[in-house]
Order: structure tokens, then sequence, then C-alpha cells
């Protein structure tokens, strides 16, 4: 990615950064709940994945009612940052995430915007609200992750009738 790509990306974001960092991060870092690891990028210029500043979560130090939130995520993006549940620096969580700071660096301030609709109309369709949800299918895509459910399904389908042969 180009240094100006980049810096322009970071600048797209960064009212979306900077409230999650004053608001959200900062304070959790000071009660020890959140711990910093450092910034992450992507392992190419062609690669998908943004860069990002990576936090993760302390249990030790955490409340209850954090752990019981972390309980069904792996990790989470806002803006330019991720945080983990586990320090995995080279997991497909961490790529995922980094995936969804890519789409923030693209569209800015407008992204959660357009994630919320996005949910809102896979739950309207019948539909999964996350797992249908058009940036999380990429995100899981970009990773490595399956994608959807039905791409799954096609590929166990395929599997079964190979080893049938």
């Amino acid at each position: 990615m180009s240094r100006l790509r980049l810096y322009l990306g970071i600048a797209f974001a960064a009212p979306v950064t900077l409230l999650t960092g004053l608001f959200y991060l900062l304070p959790f870092w000071a009660l020890g709940w959140y711990t910093y690891l450092g910034r992450h990028s992507a392992p190419t210029d062609k690669s998908p994945l943004g860069t990002g500043w990576v936090w993760v979560l302390v249990p030790e130090k955490a409340p209850a009612f954090l752990i019981k939130y972390w309980e069904r995520w792996g990790g989470h993006c806002v803006g330019s940052t991720v945080v983990l549940k586990r320090d995995s620096n080279t997991g497909l969580t961490l790529n995922h995430e980094l995936h969804h700071v890519h789409q923030m660096h693209k569209l800015g301030f407008f992204q959660p915007i357009l994630y919320a609709l996005s949910s809102f109309i896979s739950s309207v369709a019948g539909e999964k609200a996350y797992a249908d949800n058009t940036f999380e299918i990429a995100a899981r895509r970009a990773a490595g992750q399956v994608a959807d459910a039905e791409s799954f399904a096609q590929g166990c389908l395929v599997c079964k009738t190979r080893a049938k042969k």
C-alpha cells in the first residue's frame, strides 16, 4: 500500500478512530482491561488488509460484564483500531479485523453507517444480520475463512460427492 493511500485512509477513518480511542480504548487501557500490542500491517502492498493499531483483552483484570461480552467474539474493529480477545498476531481473526480496517480506510466514517444498514437489510430479508452482512462476508474471504453458509454447504456437498467416487 502506498504511503499516501495509507495516510489518506487513516485520515478518512480518523473521526471514528479518535472517538474510539478517547472514550473506549484509553479508559479501558487505564483500568488495565486492555493492553496495546502495536501497529500491524497487511503482509503485502496488494493485500486487502489495512494497517491498524491492535489491542488485546486482559481477562485477569477485566470485569465480568466485559468477559461476558467477549464470549461470542474473537475481535472487533472500530476505525483504525482492532481489539482482540487473545494475542494472536498472525491469526485469522487479526486478518479478518484488519480487513475491516481496510474498509474503514476506504469508506471512512460512512463505514459504520453502511455496516449497520447491511445488517438491517439482511435482517429484514430474513437472513442473519451478522453472518450475512456484506462487510463480514468480505472480511471472512480476505482472511481465508468460510465466507458464507451457502459456500460452505456447497463445498461440503462437493467434498461428499468426490468422496463417493
